[in-house]
């Protein structure tokens, strides 16, 4: 998506050199701003809720980091029927990981080749709101109803499966012709 304004809707910055050795807990929790951001931002009608509780640990690896923990949102998008707002509740998982670029240089070609891949991060700085942005982005329902809204298509004119083909047009176009 093409934002005129590069900064995060979300922004929870947390330094590299904060993360405490047994792991950093962090919980956070989108503004009524942040959330109508978001909301712009995914193309949906409105965020109610977003909030996480994260731990943020130093792995053993080379310099990963995991961020794990769970989310929390209520969400209203369009039904793609009817077009009526459609209020959801996700609640979700996050385990991510990441690797500073000076490290994930050396780990380019063997991440082709592992299941778990580590998303390099440049900088000093994780942003653990743009992670549950993404995340909650992830989660969103790509084709959200209604309850009991169906399409009908008994009302349609077209090919033998009711459905008007992208061509039915030009064939009658072709017919008027000849």
């Amino acid at each position: 998506m093409n934002r005129q304004d590069s900064s995060p809707e979300f922004p929870r910055p947390l330094q590299l050199r904060a993360i405490e050795p047994g792991g950093t807990p962090r919980a956070i929790e989108a503004t009524a701003a942040e959330r109508v951001g978001l909301a712009r931002r995914l193309g949906i009608l409105c965020v109610d809720e977003l909030r996480a509780e994260l731990v943020i640990q130093r792995l053993q690896e080379r310099g990963v980091i995991a961020v794990q923990g769970q989310f929390w949102a209520r969400v209203v998008q369009e039904c793609v029927v009817t077009l009526d707002p459609v209020e959801s509740r996700i609640e979700q998982t996050i385990d991510e990981r990441f690797t500073p670029v000076e490290v994930s240089h050396e780990r380019v070609i063997l991440a082709s080749q592992e299941e778990d891949f580590e998303e390099p991060i440049a900088g000093d700085r994780l942003d653990l709101g743009e992670i549950v942005a993404q995340c909650l982005s992830l989660a969103l329902d790509p084709y959200p109803r209604k309850e009991g809204a169906a399409l009908d298509l008994q009302d349609h004119e077209g090919d033998a499966s009711g459905l008007d083909s992208p061509f039915a047009a030009l064939v009658n176009l072709k017919r008027g012709s000849t």
